[in-house]
């Protein structure tokens, strides 16, 4: 093979990978620029995690309530439950509900003693998945029931909120 003709294979195979490159390139620099630009959406979203306690003696239910803030909706997403109950409880109702648009948002799960405390008293606890959306100037009320009455001890809970809000123009 001649000296020329090996010269212009190598020019040609070096000027096939630049294309090549140029070709490719370009689609990774818009998929970064879509990433920036889809964080940049989303620098509204400011995390919470708020907490509402309650207890009651001689009942199966108890709830609590938080206030959402005017300017903001909350996106409840997780739900978290610890409570104490009589021995006899080994389950109970955990609901959370919100108001969005003068209509009420509702989720809920059966929850279970974990047996931590058995045969003295029950410790119910459980987690509760949702995506629930809260308006300004309403509230979140978390509830728990449980079947029986709480006669011998006081039902008691603490229920956990996490999610997102989002500040309103």
């Amino acid at each position: 093979m001649k000296k020329s003709s090996v010269i212009v294979l190598v020019v040609a195979a070096f000027a096939l990978s630049i294309a090549a490159v140029n070709l490719i390139s370009p689609k990774s620099v818009k998929a970064a620029v879509a990433a920036l630009i889809r964080d940049v959406d989303n620098q509204a979203r400011h995390p919470f995690a708020l907490a509402c306690f309650s207890s009651s003696s001689a009942s199966n239910s108890v709830s609590c309530e938080v206030a959402v803030p005017p300017g903001e909706e909350m996106v409840v997403q997780t739900v978290n439950l610890g409570s104490l109950a009589t021995t006899s409880n080994t389950s109970a109702r955990l609901a959370v509900s919100t108001t969005t648009a003068g209509n009420v948002g509702y989720a809920d799960t059966v929850v279970q003693d974990d047996g931590f405390f058995q045969p003295f008293q029950s410790r119910i606890v459980g987690t509760l998945n949702t995506t629930l959306y809260a308006d300004p100037g309403t509230n979140i009320v978390c509830s728990m029931q449980t079947k029986s009455l709480n006669s011998v001890q006081s039902l008691a809970m603490d229920c956990y909120l996490t999610g997102y809000y989002v500040t309103l123009p």
